[in-house]
């Protein structure tokens, strides 16, 4: 679920913003360490498209360019929820602060 999220972001933001982000192959089980650094490298790429979107006020096949926005927090929060189920059903019971910050926990850096 983790791989195909980041593949949405991947082929939604544009290759000049994924300059040196990984990639996997379809069907692909890359470890959580892959998945960390995958994942901070297409969180830069949506940052920076999105900064240029509002600077620009750029376009994306005909639609306002924070169509893309919307997009992404409406497909991540439908995988959230499955990823949260999947978890539940396979009695791994997640703690509150993780439940309801998910993201932030998973991919906050270490401080």
């Amino acid at each position: 679920m983790f791989a195909h999220l980041h593949a949405v972001r991947v082929g939604h933001i544009g290759r000049e913003f994924l300059k040196g982000v990984p990639r996997f192959e379809t069907g692909a089980s890359p470890g959580r360490e892959e998945l960390l650094e995958a994942f901070r490298g297409s969180s830069r790429g949506v940052e920076q498209r999105l900064e240029r979107i509002v600077e620009r006020g750029e376009r994306i096949k005909d639609r306002c360019g924070l169509v893309l926005l919307g997009y992404l927090i409406a497909h991540e929060s439908h995988h959230r929820g499955q990823i949260l189920l999947a978890l539940k059903q396979s009695g791994i019971r997640m703690p509150e602060e993780t439940r309801f910050g998910i993201w932030e926990h998973w991919f906050r850096p270490k401080l």
